[in-house]
């Protein structure tokens, strides 16, 4: 009976090289999270940050607030750059809030983070400390629009000793929170991933190496903008002493990965 020699393995290893590098499709990893498809990093620098000034052609400020009791007496935060960070400070007497969004969108799935520095104040009565790392589905009014967050609070409320990192989600104009990790203060990074219409939300304290993953839910596949608040108010308050400021601070804002971006005004 004839016997077909077996072919020697290193002969085999050129067609393999040859096979993947015809067929693998580009990934770009970052932790345990892959990406299949993303743009390459030369395309990707051009939208990271590390503030050592405003760049107008990425972000976009808005103060935006959903209630007429709040509109009556609203100051927009102050923006500012300092010591290479993007500084976001609440004005005392009113409902304070500013946003910063992306003028670009998030096409696909992504991966992206930011480092947030906050410390909270103490002993602060009808006045909330609040900020965060967002992804945002634009609409035509309230109701339409999306949210997806990771945040640091500190409420005013007697039952809210102390700070708490958390999820929270925006749909139907209504608001739900998941999630509470407790935190004295922040000093670390935020950070959001989406594969398919899953998102999930992580963080990571200053000095640490491993992310805490916090949720992962059903958001959307649509293109999403992305960007950072402050706020010394909830959604849904009504009255407001805030007699000190409330500081909260951006760096090194990056897209790890993503399958595309669409220019708005870049």
């Amino acid at each position: 009976m004839y016997r077909v020699k077996p072919i020697p393995f290193f002969f085999l290893i050129p067609l393999l090289v040859i096979f993947f590098c015809a067929t693998a499709k580009p990934i770009a990893w970052s932790g345990d999270f892959k990406v299949e498809n993303s743009l390459p990093p030369d395309e990707l620098a051009d939208y990271n940050d590390s503030f050592d000034s405003f760049r107008e052609d990425l972000w976009d400020k808005a103060a935006w607030v959903p209630l007429e009791k709040q509109k009556a007496n609203l100051k927009t935060a102050e923006i500012s750059i300092e010591d290479g960070q993007l500084k976001m400070q609440t004005k005392t007497g009113a409902f304070s809030k500013i946003f910063v969004g992306s003028k670009f969108l998030l096409k696909g799935d992504f991966d992206i983070q930011v480092d947030c520095q906050v410390d909270f104040l103490e002993d602060i009565s009808e006045m909330d400390q609040i900020t965060g790392f967002f992804i945002l589905k634009k609409g035509k009014d309230f109701k339409d629009i999306k949210i997806f967050q990771i945040r640091a609070v500190k409420t005013s409320a007697r039952w809210e000793q102390d700070g708490i990192i958390q999820t929270a989600t925006l749909k139907g104009g209504k608001w739900r929170s998941r999630a509470r990790h407790n935190t004295e203060n922040f000093h670390g990074t935020f950070r959001v991933t989406r594969k398919g219409k899953k998102c999930t939300t992580f963080y990571k304290k200053e000095g640490r190496v491993e992310w805490k993953e916090m949720v992962t839910e059903s958001f959307t596949d649509e293109e999403v903008m992305a960007g950072f608040f402050a706020t010394n108010f909830r959604s849904q308050a009504t009255r407001i002493k805030a007699i000190r400021p409330f500081t909260a601070r951006f760096d090194n804002f990056r897209i790890n990965a993503v399958q595309g971006i669409i220019e708005e005004d870049i």
